[in-house]
C-alpha cells in the first residue's frame, strides 16, 4: 500500500510525492480489518483518534515548509488527510496512520496478531499521552502554588532597608503580578 522512496524519482517535486500518497489512501473505499477491529471498540476508537488528534497536534507546533525539514512527507500526508486535525475519523487518514505511522499491516493474514498489536501500540501510547497530560497538569498546580507563596514572601516589611521607597514597591506589587502582568482590578 505505501509509495516507497525508492519511488520517488518519479515524482519532479516532493508536493507531487505527498499528492500521490495523499490520492492512495483516499482510494480506499472500505476499512482494513485492524481498522474495523479499533471501530468496533469505543475505547480503542477514542483513544486511537486521540493519538491522531495529538500527533496533529505536534505536527502543527513545526513549521509547515517540508523543505525546511521540520516536517516529513509522512507528516504533510496525514495533515492533508486529516484536513489539519479537522477530520480525524475519515477512513483515508485512520489507515494511513495505521501503516504509516504504527508501523502495522492492518490487512495481514494473521489477524490475531494484528489486534493484539494494535491493542499493545494504542494502551502503551495512550498511557503515555495521559501520563504527560497529568503531569504537566500537577506541574501547572505546582506553579500556581509557587506563585502563591513568591506573593506572600514579597511583603514589605518596614525593617528590610530596601533600595526603594515602600511606596514605590507597594505601588509596583499592586500593579503587576508574580509572573509579570499587569493586574486588570487596578483602581
Amino acid at each position: 500500500m505505501t509509495i516507497y522512496s525508492d519511488d520517488r524519482s518519479r515524482y519532479s517535486t516532493t508536493m507531487d510525492h505527498v499528492d500521490a500518497m495523499v490520492s492512495e489512501y483516499e482510494s480506499i473505499k472500505k476499512p482494513s480489518h485492524g481498522l474495523r477491529y479499533i471501530r468496533d471498540s469505543f475505547r480503542l476508537y477514542s483513544s486511537f483518534c486521540d493519538l491522531i488528534k495529538h500527533h496533529i497536534g505536534l505536527i502543527m507546533s513545526r513549521p509547515q515548509a517540508i523543505e525546511d525539514g521540520h516536517i516529513t512527507i509522512y507528516d504533510k500526508c496525514l495533515l492533508e488527510l486529516c484536513r489539519d486535525g479537522r477530520y480525524v475519523d475519515g477512513l483515508a487518514g485512520q489507515e494511513f496512520f495505521i501503516r504509516e505511522f504504527m508501523g502495522i499491516d492492518p490487512d495481514s493474514r494473521f489477524r490475531r496478531d494484528i489486534e493484539d498489536m494494535i491493542d499493545r501500540e494504542i494502551s502503551v501510547k495512550d498511557a503515555l499521552f495521559r501520563s504527560s497530560r497529568s503531569r504537566s497538569q500537577s506541574e501547572h498546580r505546582n506553579i500556581k502554588e509557587e506563585r502563591k507563596v513568591v506573593t506572600t514572601q514579597s511583603r514589605v516589611i518596614p525593617s528590610q532597608n530596601l533600595p526603594f521607597s515602600e511606596t514605590i514597591f507597594a505601588a509596583y506589587a499592586a500593579v503587576f503580578h508574580p509572573d509579570m502582568t499587569i493586574n486588570a482590578n487596578i483602581n
